[in-house]
């Protein structure tokens, strides 16, 4: 199954590390297009919701299951 988005999964990482390197992909992504983070820690739905204010993306899906953490986020 072919998908419209990138995938970043930063299993096993703490924060800040997750926010980080989705900064540093999202530079990369023109504008338009999609990635899904995929993460395990906690502290990582807060630090992408708050990176996600700050208008240059928006997280349009978030979904929690068994510990896993997965956001769609979108580069404006």
């Amino acid at each position: 199954m072919e998908t419209d988005f990138s995938i970043l999964d930063v299993s096993g990482e703490t924060c800040p590390i997750p926010v980080l390197r989705l900064k540093k992909i999202l530079k990369t992504m023109p504008t338009g297009d999609r990635i899904k983070l995929i993460a395990t820690d906690p502290n990582t739905k807060t630090d992408v919701q708050r990176f996600c204010q700050n208008g240059k993306s928006n997280l349009l899906e978030y979904s929690e299951h068994e510990g896993i953490y997965s956001f769609l986020i979108l580069k404006v």
